[in-house]
């Protein structure tokens, strides 16, 4: 019993023996060079190109499996992808039944460029194989997407791919993978996809996402046989912070790296492709987040912010179809493109006829300025390049309003061209319409803690009426002035406001300028010793309306004070000169009128007694004080110790009735750009001395005369 027990044994270890021995050496029986060219036919086949296998070969001890090795696939001369091994199991029994069912691991798969993949055949042509894949995994690999020949950072390194029942209509996805730049995995999906009509398209059902931190939800489909890409894509987050972007060297790094972000932002992005058109669209829900775009915009934590936006994609630019964004009740509303290219050149039309100033200032700070503004309307042009080593971006564009209000003034019409540039926001071009007349000018915005502001302007034909003047005129003038504030509230801006310029008027109406106090009686009896003229001169002197010409001011002025130096002006009585300093509740000023030798004449018909108080021209000098009266009216007072005081003294000229020189400029364009300066222009220096009596000479500057005096003033 015991030996036939022990022949069984021996028996079958032999048996077992020569079935290892079968196993072991079956490869070399099986039809393996078949298998190599089939599965480089089907590759080919799959791929719509040629597949080169460097060698096949499988083992059936201690499990069935196979080793692919240095897999090459090409399409015309361009390398699709290359893997450098791929492993896996395999049934015994499918390689004599012509089937296999594979679950490939892959590694070192490296994919040159994604985009060349142009046709993927899920249908395989008539073949002697049957396949199947019952899983697939991809270990280590390289893929990248290229543009115009240039990497972009979708660069992918030891990607995990895994889908456990791929045999099946729909099955479980699960991928793993990380960005060059990064040590461990920052990408991942996780879910169902499905294959749809026969294989040619795979849909996804929602995928579970993570880029870095950020979760996502992807859901859409995907063609796989189309000749030129069909996709659909539906990606939502609650958990998005733009800043991230500029990590990457996309279109957007530039843009991202002025975005200061706090706290999420919703997004419910959508993109889809057919053929070459590519259309992207989305919403965006920002009222959680406090963000800024470098001092240019800011949004504090709960101010609404949401959008909705319609881009259209092709090889030279983005078109930004339809944009609406919402700042609490106001509608803004963007149209435009940008380019591609080693300059991405972008150009945006933005409308609002719904907007409210008090929704949308706490957005923008350089709107502090601005207190009123009446269907605005804007045209920007955000551009970024290259400068030096350094990329640069820039924006300009136009603003226009049918209304505005400015620094406590009201515009009819106003445009402002403006030009943002390294945190300074500059306005080359400043022009509309202001109290009957025209204005133009230039300036400029700083954008620090506090916006500073300085504007250099030009108004003509203006009324004068609409300004705080502490002299009441009537008429029509010019100005040319420069402003410089700083401050967040129309109220600091007021307060830190100093302005510089010159009035000219060509005729004015003085209100109430010399009365009685002026020319009281007294003066001629007690100082001048002679008669009191008579009642019509008198009247002449002391009337309410009085028309002047030829003014031209001088001034400097900040919230609290006012000085004017020198006022000059023209009548057909007399020529004046003044010079005023104003405080909030006080004003100060003097001045002296030469009237004019014929009228000196008559006021004062001895020559003797009028030449104690005459210049050397013959004219009567009087001088005055200016002061408010109780009702903070301006006035003008004789100055009898002054005048007592020049009847003893040397005659000379005592009155200029132009500057020598005129110091307004406006200043060079704050962008760096060039723009010409406005020269300083010497007028002649003209005295009482110098000049020939008043009735000889027209009283009023012709309008050609007051054209160069503005060219004098403006530097043109």
């Amino acid at each position: 019993m015991k030996k036939w027990w022990f022949k069984g044994v021996i028996i079958a270890l032999s048996v077992l023996a020569l079935i290892i021995s079968l196993l072991i050496v079956a490869p070399s029986f099986l039809p393996t060079s078949r298998v190599h060219q089939a599965i480089e036919e089907h590759i080919s086949h799959l791929f719509a190109g040629k597949a080169t296998l460097a060698e096949f070969s499988y083992r059936i001890l201690p499990s069935p499996r196979f080793k692919l090795t240095n897999l090459v696939v090409e399409e015309n001369g361009t390398t699709l992808f290359t893997a450098k091994k791929i492993t896996g199991t395999l049934s015994l029994m499918d390689l004599f039944k012509k089937e296999l069912t594979l679950s490939p691991v892959v590694e070192g798969l490296v994919v040159p460029d994604l985009s060349h993949f142009k046709k993927f055949q899920s249908k395989t042509a008539k073949e002697e194989w049957t396949y199947r894949l019952a899983a697939f995994t991809i270990t280590s690999g390289d893929i990248s997407i290229l543009r115009g020949g240039d990497k972009i950072p979708l660069h992918f390194q030891e990607i995990s791919l895994s889908i456990p029942q791929f045999g099946t209509t729909t099955f479980p996805l699960h991928l793993q993978a990380k960005f060059a730049e990064t040590t461990r995995p920052n990408f991942s999906l996780e879910g169902n996809m499905t294959f749809q009509q026969g294989g040619r398209e795979i849909k996804f059902e929602p995928l579970k996402g993570l880029l870095g931190k950020l979760p996502f939800a992807l859901s859409g489909s995907f063609c796989l046989t189309c000749d030129q890409p069909e996709y659909a894509f539906h990606v939502t987050t609650n958990q998005f912070h733009p800043e991230r972007i500029s990590d990457q060297e996309t279109p957007l790094k530039v843009f991202a790296q002025n975005l200061s972000w706090q706290s999420p932002v919703v997004l419910d992005l959508s993109l889809k492709r057919k053929a070459a058109n590519i259309e992207f669209s989305g919403s965006v829900d920002a009222e959680a987040s406090a963000f800024s775009y470098g001092k240019l915009f800011t949004k504090a934590a709960q101010y609404p912010f949401k959008g909705k936006f319609l881009f259209h994609l092709n090889k030279e630019k983005i078109s930004v179809s339809e944009a609406l964004f919402e700042l609490g009740q106001s509608q803004i509303s963007m149209t435009g493109f940008w380019k591609r290219g080693e300059n991405r050149i972008y150009n945006f039309l933005v409308k609002s006829e719904t907007i409210d100033l008090k929704n949308v200032k706490p957005y923008f700070p350089f709107l502090s300025i601005i207190e009123e503004l009446e269907a605005p309307s804007f045209s920007l042009t955000f551009q970024e390049g290259e400068e030096t080593d350094e990329t640069t971006s820039w924006l300009s564009g136009t603003v226009n309003a049918s209304q505005a209000t400015l620094f406590g003034k009201k515009f009819e019409t106003l445009e402002l061209h403006l030009f943002w540039e390294n945190d300074a926001l500059t306005f080359p071009v400043v022009k509309g319409s202001f109290a009957g007349g025209v204005f133009s000018g230039t300036g400029k915005m700083l954008l620090e803690e506090s916006p500073r502001y300085e504007f250099s302007t030009v108004m003509q034909d203006v009324d004068m009426e609409t300004f705080s003047l502490p002299f009441p005129l009537r008429g029509k003038g010019a100005l040319v002035t420069t402003l410089a504030t700083y401050g967040s509230t129309p109220l600091e801006l007021k307060d830190h406001e100093t302005i510089g310029g010159t009035l000219l008027m060509n005729e004015a109406m003085l209100f109430s300028p010399f009365g009685s106090s002026l020319f009281p009686p007294e003066m001629f009896q007690e100082i001048l010793g002679s008669p009191v003229p008579s009642q019509k001169n008198m009247e002449r002197l002391t009337a309410n309306d009085l028309k002047i010409t030829d003014l031209h001011a001088d001034f400097q002025s900040t919230s609290t004070e006012l000085e004017v130096k020198p006022v000059t002006f023209n009548s057909s009585l007399f020529l004046g000169s003044a010079e005023i300093h104003a405080r909030t509740d006080t004003l100060e000023g003097s001045g002296k009128l030469a009237l004019t030798p014929a009228f000196s004449a008559t006021l004062v018909p001895s020559p003797l007694l009028r030449q104690k108080a005459s210049d050397i021209q013959g004219r009567l000098v009087i001088p005055f004080t200016l002061k408010h009266d109780e009702h903070q009216k301006i006035y003008a007072a004789l100055d009898q110790e002054t005048l007592s005081q020049q009847m003893q003294g040397k005659k000379e000229a005592v009155i200029v009735i132009a500057p020598a020189t005129l110091k307004t400029e406006l200043p060079s364009s704050p962008t760096g750009k060039t723009q010409p300066q406005m020269a300083k222009k010497i007028v002649p220096k003209e005295t009482l001395s110098e000049t020939k009596p008043l009735e000889e000479k027209s009283g009023v500057i012709e309008d050609d005369e007051m054209d160069d005096l503005l060219k004098v003033i403006i530097g043109k």
